[in-house]
């Protein structure tokens, strides 16, 4: 199950980073780190589970 969740959070996080950059701008991270933390919550199915701060 791990590893169904990690593919699909590479083929979203691809999905989300070409909507965040469009047209090649570069993109903060802070601005990034919401839709990836919202993206990995729905993927992962949990509202318990969160990303750790690194």
């Amino acid at each position: 199950h791990q590893i169904l969740i990690a593919k699909r959070l590479i083929q979203e996080g691809n999905r989300t980073w070409n909507v965040l950059s469009q047209n090649g701008h570069q993109v903060l991270w802070r601005n990034a780190i919401f839709e990836v933390e919202r993206q990995f919550l729905r993927i992962s199915q949990s509202v318990n589970r969160s990303l750790s701060i690194q």
